[in-house]
C-alpha cells in the first residue's frame, strides 16, 4: 500500500492506543525510512533492502516506531505490526519467539500491562522512555 495521508493517520492512532494498552510512552511514529533513521536515508542499498525486508522495526535509542506500509498488503494488517513493535518498546529484553508471540497476541485481545517495574522505581534498572 501507498503511505497516504489516511493510512499514516492510521497508524498514529493504532500507535496511541496501544502505548496506552501496554503502558508506554506515546512513541514517534515513522512511516518512511527517512522519517525513521534520516542517516540512513541517504544510503540507497541499506534503505532497498530495509525497505524490502520488515514490516516495521522500534528503534530504541530514538523511542520511534517505523510502520512500513508499503509492505503491508491490507489496512488490517497494520495493526498486528504496530503492536509487535510496541511490545519491543515495553518489553526490550523480550526476544522473538513463542513468547514473544504471545503477548503480541493477549495485546491483541485487549491485555493491559501496568506500568513497568524499572518505571516505578522497582528493580532499580532505571530505563528511560
Amino acid at each position: 500500500m501507498k503511505p497516504t495521508r489516511q493510512l499514516r493517520s492510521q497508524v498514529r492512532r493504532l500507535v496511541k492506543k496501544y502505548a496506552r494498552q501496554v503502558n508506554v510512552a506515546e512513541p514517534r511514529v515513522a512511516c518512511t525510512l527517512g522519517e525513521a533513521r534520516p542517516g540512513f536515508a541517504g544510503m540507497a542499498e541499506w534503505k532497498r533492502i530495509f525497505t524490502v525486508l520488515v514490516l516495521g522495526a522500534y528503534y530504541e535509542d530514538m523511542h520511534t516506531v517505523f510502520i512500513n506500509i508499503e509492505m503491508h498488503e491490507r489496512e488490517a494488517d497494520l495493526e498486528p505490526t504496530v503492536v509487535h513493535e510496541l511490545v519491543h518498546a515495553r518489553f526490550p529484553e523480550m526476544r522473538h519467539g513463542e513468547s514473544f508471540d504471545n503477548t503480541v497476541n493477549e495485546v491483541l485481545l485487549g491485555r493491559r500491562f501496568p506500568p513497568p517495574a524499572w518505571e516505578s522505581g522497582i528493580g532499580g534498572q532505571g530505563r528511560a522512555v
